[in-house]
């Protein structure tokens, strides 16, 4: 959720009732969720707590339960690269992978870019590769996700077993 409030530096300006408020709008137990996402945690401020939270129940965790329900073969990514722009708060955010997967960085690097000022061509390479094969092959080469969970992360080029996050607690099977 970062790349829908950190630009406009909306996430640094949310309080915590605004973030409850925002965050209950789609969710019935808003201030449980933030509270599982670090809110009041020393140095923890209410928006990076509720843009962490909505990332994992919007995004990371519905993943997650869709690729346990597929039946047939599942490989899951995660693309963990951190973007250092807006001052290195946009981080991993939602779609920064596209640009590597289509050999597009160009289109978002430089001072206003998603990706900052030099993205990392090598793991580009290395995405768009992974794409390359598994519509050339359908298969990845790392574990199929399953009662494992093995998720490969991008930047560290290896799965990894990943345990489930405290969005599990908020969103039904």
């Amino acid at each position: 959720m970062n790349l829908y409030f950190v630009p406009t530096g909306v996430r640094k300006k949310i309080g915590g009732l605004l973030a409850r408020w925002l965050l209950g709008r789609s969710h019935p137990q808003a201030k449980a969720a933030l509270m599982a996402y670090g809110y009041k945690q020393k140095g923890m401020r209410p928006g990076e707590a509720m843009t962490r939270a909505m990332t994992d129940l919007v995004f990371r965790w519905p993943a997650r339960q869709y690729a346990a329900a597929h039946q047939g073969k599942t490989w899951l990514y995660e693309f963990d690269w951190r973007s250092p722009a807006c001052d290195g708060e946009l981080g991993a955010c939602h779609g920064i992978e596209m640009p590597f997967v289509f050999k597009t960085l160009p289109t978002v690097t430089g001072p206003r870019g998603l990706a900052g000022m030099d993205p990392p061509q090598a793991l580009a390479e290395h995405v768009h590769d992974l794409w390359a094969g598994f519509a050339r092959s359908g298969s990845m080469p790392w574990p199929e996700f399953d009662a494992d969970r093995m998720v490969y992360q991008m930047t560290r080029g290896e799965a990894v077993h990943e345990p489930v996050m405290p969005a599990a607690a908020f969103v039904p099977e």
